[in-house]
This record gives C-alpha cells, sequence and structure tokens, in this order.
C-alpha cells in the first residue's frame, strides 16, 4: 500500500453487545495515539472516539487535534453507503431502492492542521487554516444540506482563497455550489471562480463561471447533463456561451459523453473568425484552435 513504514500505538476500550452493526451497543473508545513515520513521532493528543447506539440512535465523537467532529442521529453504518447513492442517483435516473433503514443524521466536522497531516498524510499539503464541513441528511425525507468552507490551501505550491461548497437537496431537486475567492501558482492568478448545478427531474444545469472583481463574465460554460444506461451526457447550452467576456456560438450538435469510455462529439465553439473544436475520432481526443 506504501513504500514507507507506519507503526501506530495506542489504548482502545470496547464495551458492546449485538451480532451486527444494525443492533450494536455500546461504546468505544481510543486515546493517546502515537504514529511513528520515517523515524520521527506524532502524537494525537486527547483522541475520543464514542459510539453509542440505542434504538437505532447514534452519538459519534471525535476530538483531537487532528479534527474535532460531532455525528447525532440515527446512523446505521451498514446502510450509509447505499442510502447515499441513493439519494443523488435518483435526481438523475429512476433507480430507487426503497428498502434502506432510515437515516437521519446532523454532522459538525473541523479539520485542523497538526503536522501529521501535513508531513505523514498528505506531504504534499504545505499548510491550510481550519477547515469546517457542517450539514444534515434524512433520507426517508430525501433531504441533504452540506456547507463546506476551507479559508485556505495551499497544496503542492497551488493556493486556494477561501473556498466553500454549498449543497441543498430535496425529494425533486439538488443545487450545488463550488466557489473559490482566488486560484494562484507561481505569477499565476484566477480569481472568482465557482461551479453552479441544479438538478431536477433527470436533469442536471451545469456552470462554469470565472468573473470579473465587476462580477462581469470572464467565462462561463453552461449545458445540460443527463444520464442513461450508467453513462453521462453533456450538452452546451446555444447562446449561453461566454468566452474572455465575448458570447460564443456552439455546434448544435454538440455531445460530451462520460461512460465507460470517454467521446467528444463536435464541440465546437466559434466566434467570428476564431474557433475552439474538440472531437474524438478513431478513440484518439483532438483539441484544435484556429
Amino acid at each position: 500500500i506504501s513504500e514507507y513504514d507506519y507503526r501506530i500505538n495506542g489504548g482502545l476500550s470496547a464495551d458492546f453487545t449485538g451480532s451486527t452493526l444494525e443492533d450494536l451497543n455500546g461504546n468505544l473508545e481510543i486515546k493517546d495515539i502515537l504514529i511513528i513515520y520515517k523515524g520521527e513521532m506524532y502524537r494525537i493528543d486527547s483522541l475520543l472516539f464514542v459510539s453509542i447506539i440505542d434504538s437505532g440512535k447514534t452519538d459519534i465523537s471525535i476530538k483531537s487535534n487532528l479534527m474535532d467532529a460531532a455525528f447525532k442521529g440515527n446512523i446505521y453504518l451498514s446502510d450509509i453507503t447505499e442510502a447515499l447513492k441513493t439519494h443523488f442517483k435518483g435526481k438523475l435516473s429512476d433507480t430507487l431502492n426503497s428498502n434502506q433503514k432510515q437515516q437521519d443524521f446532523t454532522f459538525d466536522v473541523k479539520i485542523h492542521d497538526p503536522d501529521i497531516l501535513t508531513e505523514v498524510f498528505l506531504p504534499e499539503l504545505n499548510s491550510f487554516e481550519t477547515g469546517i464541513i457542517k450539514g444534515e441528511f434524512d433520507n426517508k425525507k430525501d433531504i441533504l444540506a452540506l456547507d463546506v468552507n476551507f479559508p485556505k490551501i495551499d497544496y503542492a505550491d497551488i493556493v486556494i482563497d477561501s473556498l466553500s461548497l454549498d449543497v441543498s437537496s430535496t425529494s425533486s431537486k439538488i443545487n450545488s455550489e463550488i466557489s473559490i475567492k482566488r486560484v494562484s501558482y507561481d505569477t499565476l492568478s484566477v480569481q472568482n471562480i465557482s461551479f453552479v448545478a441544479s438538478t431536477t427531474g433527470n436533469e442536471a444545469l451545469v456552470s462554469l463561471n470565472v468573473q470579473k472583481q465587476n462580477k462581469e463574465n470572464l467565462l462561463q460554460l453552461k449545458g445540460k447533463l443527463n444520464e442513461a444506461n450508467r453513462a453521462f451526457r453533456l450538452h452546451f447550452e446555444e447562446g449561453e456561451q461566454i468566452i474572455n467576456s465575448n458570447q460564443w456560438k456552439v455546434n448544435q450538435e454538440n455531445e460530451l459523453y462520460f461512460g465507460d469510455s470517454t467521446f467528444f462529439n463536435d464541440v465546437v465553439f466559434s466566434n467570428d473568425n476564431q474557433k475552439v473544436s474538440l472531437n474524438t475520432k478513431n478513440q484518439f481526443h483532438e483539441l484544435s484552435f484556429s
């Protein structure tokens, strides 16, 4: 798994009854974790992980110099992945599973920046300011809310200023937006970046935007996303494309297909005598400018 030797030491205390993840009752506590990596020792101070399950109610908390986290509500660990897949997949297809257990919980996570994270797990992560992840999920009401904020991230010398992700989802619609105040690398810098998606029925409207300081669009790539046969098709909308603050035309037959294979068909943007085209021929992707 890794070319390096990791050694982990700590204390664990557990008191559970039950035979499956669904009927477990009890407590789990882990503390005094010590990780040895490349001869260096990294201590996770006062790590406390507690899980209490009583009649479907779960309370999980983590307190450490790595992160603080709390999960409270109905959480069935064996079913949570499938419940989330159903929630998102149901918005873009008719594939639903109504036999899942009740998942109804809130969560609040704060990720800190100790040496163990930047030196052991993510060595290319130079630094970041404490990030906050919070939200709630209820699979029976078909509701999901997610709010993610990182004030600053420096990864492989790419500096991201003010990264945020907002997701709100109901039984009929998912609205999501990723926004970044500025991305910098060496002398290059792009600001006011956002990716917005709104899903209704089996169709999603998606848009990538870059704005000037006065909120005028410098770039806007907007289209419709559909799912069929476990693949996704993206079609750019005519009259909605902006490049370098100018509106560009797009071929009406354009199509980007992502599935077992990926291909681009007649993706051609044009503005007077300028043209950008992307096509797939004989399994090779061709990008041209003229």
